[in-house]
């Protein structure tokens, strides 16, 4: 991030002076905002601007930003949508350093001028349609349009950037054992995007960790800069991203204007840069408290305990089910157990110790301990329930007492774990006094531990991708492309193809047959699916069958009511595995994996970036099923693999070079040889979306 950026964000995030636009006594975004900002410990200077009050809330108001004592550095706009453009451009001429926009009814036409506005050395815009920040930059910052408890859980820790302002309100208002360090509510973020903040997050000194809520596809160069800067910094990141599903990504589309990518473009993304993944809120907080405590461990080998054998049934099944490293306990510490227990209870992993002691301290004093020992142990869990009413008491503090000890005299991380939620707000101060962390909810904190344990073992593999040199490319035309025509482009990307020859009528295809060679295959142009329609025809291996496959093409396109614009006669290659490839420049992914007619049924496929290093595509390509067949199964040859990383290389190159259009490719087959023999287009789609039409259309 360039310096002036930085020092823009830095007046946005951190200021000394705030004016809050449309400030009035009727005004309840611009009261509260006020309101928040003069209780907390922030000490800078506030104005109100409004013409028809002199003061509000006790704070000077004038009639415009021109009117200020001072260029401040936050301006507030609590405004209508219809007069946002004009605040901020007033706000750039008075020299302000950055903007936050609540309204939500901006008009999507001043979207453009908005984002002109806020770019480079311009007014740093937060929102529109965002809740503000608060932040602990500067002293306490409640720059927040609605309601904020009297003690605010910010404090060193986790930073979260949200797209989505309820959420990011929940980690503001509701404590779950966790400080967080600054939550920023980006909304539409038309000005700043939510990686702008992560970056000027990265380098301060009271962000642990980082966190982003994410609705929707980021840009993909900025989101990699962010989390490679994170990566570098040795602040773990982790995202919570909605839009899984079709109806998430369509509620995504219409909530923020955001182009939802599902989970492909994330997997992908992770394999450039690693990063934690969280599928709810409970499952993101847990996760944050965990890299907070934890980092990123090379190996998380985990000891369980509980007073409840179903409770023990409940951790093992999610153990599996999540990825969490359930320790083998050592022979020792089984004797060591086995004398601490009672008679009818097994040592083993989770540990069952047994109801007759619950309530006491001494499961924790000697069985936690005892656990949390064992050789093979990183991390121990005790499961402990809490009172859901204020008025019941119990043993818990005692049995808290003796999950610190065993945290004490192990040296190692105990963590207090609870079935369920609801965890009085009493219990988590203690724990924090204690030195301990409580993990609400089995099957967040479960699928947690096993995040946790995922992304440590990618951070210790990873390597930073080095820039490629973009090689010298022909111009690309516009289309539309016929099948010949598609696998000419691609071939000048180092895409290979059988050769072939068209050929516009039936009697033209014995002379393109004698030119290529038999035996061939016979394919209808300009037909998209083929094999749906009868297009094509192959192991053609004498003129004969070439004319009669002919004449039966061409009537059955003529029934289907599909016109073909001549033929293409290729080489016949057989014995090779059928491979398939497919993306586009818009979701910014290419997919692969076996191929063939049945492609959609498998669906054992590996999403990839364009623009991917080699050393990407060949993780992509171990994650399939199919990988095994690739490296030869049961006595089969070794395919090409090499030559397969290179040709998926050359497509994402291709997508990359082009991605300012939308363009789609789809190869299938792609025609994979043994060792030495390469591979081969046997099949292209190429198209190309008029975005002119396309805009016109929507």
């Amino acid at each position: 991030m360039e310096s002036e950026r930085r020092r823009q964000l830095t007046r946005l995030l951190a200021p000394a002076s705030v004016a809050v636009v449309g400030a009035s006594p009727n005004s309840r975004y611009g009261m509260r905002m006020l309101g928040n900002l003069a209780r907390r410990d922030w000490q800078g200077r506030l104005y109100g601007v409004n013409p028809r009050y002199r003061e509000v809330a006790g704070y000077p108001c004038y009639p415009s930003l021109r009117d200020l004592p001072e260029a401040v550095d936050l301006v507030v706009v609590a405004t209508a949508g219809a007069a946002v453009l004009t605040v901020l451009e007033e706000a750039q001429t008075a020299g302000a350093g950055g903007v936050i926009v609540l309204a939500a009814d901006v008009p999507d036409s001043q979207r453009a001028r908005i984002a002109e506005i806020s770019r480079g050395s311009g007014v740093a815009v937060l929102g529109p349609n965002c809740l503000g920040y608060v932040g602990a930059a500067g002293g306490l910052t409640g720059a927040w349009s609605i309601g904020l408890p009297e003690k605010p859980f910010i404090g060193p820790g986790p930073a979260v950037v949200s797209q989505s302002g309820n959420l990011a309100n929940h980690l503001v208002n509701y404590y779950v054992g966790q400080r967080f360090s600054h939550v920023i509510s980006s909304g539409n973020h038309w000005g700043v995007s939510p990686m702008e903040f992560v970056e000027w997050l990265v380098p301060r000194g009271e962000v642990r960790v980082l966190g982003a809520i994410i609705e929707g596809k980021p840009d993909a160069e900025g989101f990699a800069a962010a989390a490679e800067a994170a990566r570098q910094a040795r602040k773990p990141l982790c995202v919570l991203h909605l839009g899984r599903s079709a109806l998430g990504r369509a509620m995504a589309e219409a909530h923020t204007g955001a182009l939802a990518a599902g989970d492909e473009w994330w997997r992908a993304m992770r394999r450039r840069v690693p990063f934690a993944e969280a599928t709810d809120l409970e499952e993101f907080a847990a996760i944050l408290k965990l890299l907070g405590r934890l980092g990123e461990p090379g190996h998380l080998r985990v000891g369980l305990a509980a007073s409840s054998g179903g409770e023990c049934g409940l951790m093992a099944d999610l153990a599996e089910t999540l990825g969490v490293d359930l320790a083998e306990l050592t022979q020792e510490s089984r004797v060591r157990l086995r004398r601490a227990l009672p008679v009818y209870v097994h040592p083993q992993n989770p540990l069952d110790y047994g109801a007759s002691t619950w309530g006491t301290e001494e499961p924790y004093q000697t069985v936690v301990t005892e656990l949390a020992a064992d050789a093979h142990v990183d991390l121990a869990g005790a499961v402990q329930d809490f009172p859901g009413h204020p008025d019941h008491v119990g043993p818990w503090e005692t049995m808290m007492d003796g999950a610190a000890h065993a945290q004490r005299s192990t040296g190692k991380p105990v963590l207090v774990m609870t079935t369920m939620g609801g965890v009085p707000e009493r219990y988590y101060d203690r724990a924090e006094s204690l030195g301990l962390q409580i993990f609400a909810g089995l099957r967040p904190t479960m699928a947690g531990l096993g995040e946790v344990t995922r992304l440590g073992r990618e951070a210790a593999a990873w390597v930073r991708p080095q820039p490629r040199p973009e090689r010298a490319r022909p111009p690309l035309g516009r289309g539309p492309w016929n099948e010949q025509t598609a696998k000419e482009v691609l071939a000048e990307w180092g895409l290979g193809h059988p050769r072939g020859m068209r050929a516009d009528s039936l009697a033209e295809l014995p002379h393109a047959a004698d030119l290529v060679g038999y035996p061939v295959v016979l394919k209808a142009l300009s037909v998209r699916h083929k094999s749906d329609v009868g297009a094509v025809a192959v192991n053609l291996a004498a003129e004969h069958e070439l004319r009669e496959a002919g004449r039966e093409m061409e009537r059955r396109l003529r029934n289907a009511g599909v016109q073909a614009h001549g033929f293409l006669v290729e080489a016949y290659v057989p014995g090779r595995l059928e491979w398939f490839v497919g993306g586009s420049t818009v979701s910014g992914v290419l997919v692969t994996g076996p191929g063939g007619v049945d492609v959609e049924i498998w669906r054992d496929t590996a999403p990839i970036l364009i623009g991917a290093s080699p050393e990407e595509v060949s993780r992509a390509l171990d994650e399939t099923r199919a990988s095994r067949i690739l490296a030869g199964h049961r006595g089969h040859a070794r395919y090409d693999v090499d030559a397969l990383v290179g040709a998926l290389v050359n497509l994402s190159d291709f997508l990359s070079h082009y991605r300012e259009r939308r363009i789609t490719v789809d190869v299938n087959p792609l025609l994979v040889g043994e060792v030495g023999e390469g591979v081969l287009a046997a099949d292209v789609l190429l198209l190309e979306e008029d975005l002119a039409v396309q805009e016109g259309s929507s």
